[in-house]
């Protein structure tokens, strides 16, 4: 509704938007979390976790991260194997890591990981984390002037062409015809 009323605002899923004023936040939390995310910038990433604790927020986002309820709620499960997984996969997108090497982490096997993705998620743990390196380019290419190359490689690809190859595998058209040239 909001887009159709507003067609020469620019909307992105990111939670909040800091290069250039006005400031602005997606809703009550996202305020806060602006705030930090300018205190980190100007004071140190540590002082906003002082003040991230005592706001009981769990961590100071960075512009750019997409707004998101938290795999508990989205997934229904308080799995600690599930949610682990999760942040793992989150936390290794650059440097993506095999279902083995999290399952090592999280001292547990391989076919204990994969019932709960399919269970809770729909998919095996390696589909589940292309979707997220996935939709990290993609709101990377939404919200930022990246080169297509530094995005590949941010998100774990070993090369352009590979990552070009498998975003148009996934949504049908190249990265940069349909984020770039909407950004126009």
């Amino acid at each position: 509704m909001f887009i159709e009323k507003s067609p020469n605002i620019e909307v992105t899923p990111a939670a909040f938007h800091a290069q250039s004023r006005p400031f602005t936040a997606s809703g009550g939390v996202a305020g806060a979390e602006l705030v930090l995310h300018i205190v980190a910038k100007t004071h140190g990433h540590d002082f906003a976790l002082e003040i991230a604790d005592q706001l009981v927020l769990p961590k100071v986002r960075r512009e750019g991260d997409v707004q998101r309820m938290p795999n508990h709620i989205c997934f229904g499960t308080r799995s600690h194997i599930l949610l682990q997984s999760l942040d793992y996969m989150s936390a290794n997108i650059e440097e993506p890591l095999s279902t083995r090497e999290i399952a090592d982490k999280l001292e547990v096997s391989v076919s204990q990981i994969e019932p709960m993705f399919r269970k809770y998620i729909g998919r095996s743990p390696g589909r589940h984390y292309k979707f997220l390196r996935l939709e990290h380019t993609k709101n990377l290419l939404a919200t930022t002037d990246l080169a297509i190359i530094q995005i590949a490689l941010a998100t774990g690809y070993t090369s352009p062409s590979h990552f070009s190859k498998t975003f148009r595998a996934e949504y049908g058209e190249t990265p940069y015809r349909t984020y770039r040239n909407k950004k126009r």
